[in-house]
């Protein structure tokens, strides 16, 4: 049976008058052309909407322009978005990316051959996803098919196993997308992973597929501009709003992933503030997790990846000095 794909690819974007066309025209260019392009534009003061609105009288079957009149933040922006897909596979796609040639149309042959349900199977699509650094020069990115029957959705997310770059939802798990809480910005950089979590335990069936989907353009974002304590503060929240929705009963994590999540509040937060005896006990910790988690190493070289940094900083020795003098 030949199954019609309708795709809808929500984009969001603010002040992205140099990258929107290229984005869109990845889209448009195919054979296989989207269903719907709904695009939030965030009340954007260059040229973006001038732009967007060429396209729409272009494609005005494909493309739904959402014009904010105030700017209302990437969470609200796309909370708003999310209520206007129709279609059956949904994608995300930010405004200053792109998609690869075919995409599209190698998920469609990957659907028909494994016969998927998009409004019954709840499932997600994992293509490899490409980083463009600001010199040219690109990078692809594999997500690992063997990683799927060593970990839950949840425990695979939480560690950071899969590339989630614009995942590709069915229909059926697109209805268990939770919005971002109003609140969201108190975490900043790092929210979406409290709602990547809360999906995960949704998800039934993972599909890491071997093409080349989404660009990821390096550098441009507005995480790329943070400085590296603002990002580990925002992680470190990120986790422990991801610990109180365990703790109330919202998420429910298996004694495994919850023993690794608790891991992993504990070095975020010796990131911020580091402290040779918390150290010592995160790599007491660490080393458990070796064993927990099979021998996966990932954890402890998680941990002795702060040393260098803080002792660069001196913070590290600085601990140290004070506590024996």
């Amino acid at each position: 049976m030949n199954i019609k794909v309708k795709h809808t690819v929500l984009m969001i974007c603010y002040n992205q008058e140099r990258y929107i066309e290229v984005a869109l025209d990845s889209l448009l260019c195919e054979t296989i052309k989207p269903y719907e392009i709904i695009i939030g534009d965030d009340a954007s003061s260059d040229g973006t909407r001038e732009i967007l609105d060429n396209y729409k009288k272009k494609y005005p079957d494909i493309i739904n322009l959402v014009l904010n009149e105030k700017n209302m933040g990437i969470f609200a922006n796309l909370n708003n978005l999310v209520k206007k897909a129709s279609g059956d596979m949904i994608h995300f796609l930010a405004g200053d990316d792109w998609y690869k040639p075919h995409f599209l149309e190698n998920t469609n042959k990957y659907i028909n051959e494994k016969q998927l349900d998009l409004n019954t199977e709840k499932f997600i699509f994992l293509p490899n996803d490409v980083v463009h650094s600001s010199d040219g020069s690109e990078r692809v990115r594999k997500n690992d098919p063997k990683i799927i029957g060593q970990y839950s959705p949840l425990g695979i997310v939480l560690r950071d196993l899969v590339y989630w770059r614009h995942v590709c939802l069915s229909r059926a798990l697109f209805e268990k997308y939770p919005p971002f809480p109003e609140d969201m910005h108190n975490i900043g950089y790092w929210a979406d992973r409290v709602q990547h979590i809360m999906l995960a335990q949704h998800i039934e069936k993972q599909y890491i597929v071997d093409f080349v989907g989404p660009v990821y353009r390096e550098g441009i974002g507005v995480s790329s501009k943070a400085s590296r304590y603002d990002l580990d503060r925002s992680y470190c929240a990120a986790l422990r709003e991801i610990f109180s929705l365990c703790e109330s009963g919202e998420l429910k994590l298996n004694r495994v992933d919850y023993g690794y999540l608790k891991f992993l509040i504990i070095t975020s937060e010796l990131k911020l503030q580091c402290n040779c005896f918390d150290y010592l006990k995160c790599v007491r910790l660490g080393l458990r997790q070796i064993l927990i988690n099979k021998f996966d190493f990932r954890p402890i070289l998680n941990v002795l990846f702060i040393i260098p940094r803080r002792l660069l900083s001196g913070s590290f020795v600085g601990t140290i000095w004070r506590r024996y003098n």
